[in-house]
């Protein structure tokens, strides 16, 4: 009888340990899930300007998915792509006469716009397509001049209130120009033409452009470096003229310039 006893108990022991096995396995991932979402503190992740997705590596399509999904929910006003150099390699083809079938960026583009990403919210920014900055830098022997300090961030809030111009070759942005209304004078600034492009007159037609956005202006205003030679003949030869120098440092002394708008009313 006592034999008999422990068999059951060992039978039932068995049959108690198999039922648990069996809901660990066919439950277990609910468990888990259910003691994960009372330990682990499901955190937004904060709003941001934009998303900026490399244009390189494997990960790339990943990552153009991931930026979409951030946008969409709302934690990104815009998507970055930013593209890598040319290659020597292309540089040699290029020079040989062949010409890419499209932009660099067109993919990523329509890849994006498919995922809901319109593309009026996408900037395309490609290390080719850098302007030389340091050029002016140098000049001053200051590289702390703000176009080298300026981050995507404060860029991108210039966007709310001031109106950005461009010209592109191709697919290359080679020059641009900002410029906004405050009281009745147009501030003209950060004038860039790439040096591969200077000296055929673009910077005029970038100046001229921005005077044209706003008609009604009582007057142009802009500043440059007193060593700027170029930039002080070119506004000269535009019809601006020096009515204040502000001394920033040693190095720095900013000539402001202004021109009147003889159509104003």
């Amino acid at each position: 009888m006592l034999k008999r006893k422990n068999t059951f108990g060992r039978s039932l022991l068995v049959l108690i340990t198999i039922l648990i096995v069996l809901f660990f396995v066919f439950f277990s991932d609910a468990i888990l899930k259910k003691i994960g979402s009372i330990i682990v503190l499901d955190e937004k992740p904060p709003h941001s300007e934009a998303v900026i997705v490399l244009n390189t590596g494997i990960e790339y399509y990943p990552r153009l998915i991931q930026a979409s999904d951030l946008f969409r929910n709302g934690l990104a006003r815009m998507v970055v792509i930013n593209g890598n150099r040319k290659t020597d390699t292309l540089r040699e083809l290029e020079a040989k006469g062949f010409e890419s079938c499209c932009p660099w960026y067109s993919d990523s583009v329509r890849i994006l716009a498919m995922l809901g990403v319109p593309e009026k919210y996408i900037i395309r920014i490609s290390a080719e397509d850098v302007f030389d900055s340091v050029s002016e830098a140098e000049i001053l022997q200051d590289f702390t001049i703000p176009p080298l300090r300026q981050n995507l961030g404060e860029v991108l809030a210039e966007f709310d209130h001031q109106v950005f111009l461009k010209i592109e070759v191709g697919d290359r942005i080679i020059g641009s120009v900002r410029c906004y209304l405050e009281d009745r004078t147009c501030h003209v600034g950060k004038l860039i033409v790439h040096p591969d492009h200077q000296n055929r007159g673009l910077g005029t037609r970038l100046l001229l452009a921005a005077e044209t956005q706003f008609p009604n202006a009582g007057r142009y205003v802009l500043f440059t470096s007193h060593r700027s030679v170029k930039n002080l003949h070119l506004y000269t030869r535009c019809g601006y003229r020096p009515f204040e120098r502000r001394t920033l440092s040693e190095k720095i002394t900013l000539v402001y310039m202004e021109k009147p708008n003889p159509w104003s009313r």
